[in-house]
């Protein structure tokens, strides 16, 4: 796996010598490693920031900095299922029923929020909105609030779709949401005022 975001890459792989996996943030430019970690258990996703790399581990999610070269786990309730990174900043991490902002600099939470039911996908990720995906095709909206301190976040109403392979898409100027998903056969568009969910 590779990922990139401004002047950092971060890639991941196994190691045939010791049956161990890879993790490693690298300059973009010139190549040099920042940043490395060493995980027996499998990584199963790894994200870039402007200024870090992220990986999950065995349900736990880590940062590395060029600050801090050795991998640092992310203080987090529960056990780790999603990560998507929001904007150049910030990752959402979403485990159980919480999903928590992360900052991507210093890997510390900014803030977490009680979700009632499991989270199935995180859809849609950006410094000011996460779309996340709930069974039965149900979605919630998610304002994270980053310029004022402490961080906060708003969450929607339910919507229900009762579709699948969803996708979804913002225009700010407008406040506008577009969630594309699937039904049977058919493709479907929703539109929502952002204003009023």
């Amino acid at each position: 796996m590779i990922k990139s975001s401004g002047r950092l890459v971060v890639i991941s792989l196994r190691s045939g010598s010791n049956d161990s996996w890879l993790v490693y943030l690298l300059e973009k430019t010139s190549g040099k490693c920042l940043a490395s970690a060493e995980k027996e258990e499998p990584i199963s996703d790894i994200q870039c920031t402007e200024n870090s790399g992220l990986f999950t581990c065995n349900e736990s999610c880590y940062i590395m900095t060029a600050q801090e070269p050795v991998a640092k786990e992310v203080q987090l309730s529960d056990p780790v299922q999603l990560i998507s990174t929001c904007g150049d900043n910030y990752t959402m991490v979403s485990g159980g029923r919480t999903v928590s902002l992360v900052d991507g600099s210093s890997g510390s939470v900014l803030v977490s929020l009680a979700i009632e039911a499991k989270v199935s996908e995180i859809v849609l990720s950006t410094e000011e909105y996460s779309l996340i995906s709930l069974p039965l095709g149900t979605i919630q909206l998610i304002k994270w609030q980053t310029t004022h301190s402490p961080a906060s976040s708003q969450l929607s109403n339910k919507i229900q779709t009762t579709c699948s392979h969803l996708a979804a898409s913002i225009d700010t100027q407008k406040h506008v949401l577009y969630v594309y998903g699937r039904l049977l056969d058919e493709s479907r568009i929703f539109t929502f005022d952002m204003q009023n969910i």
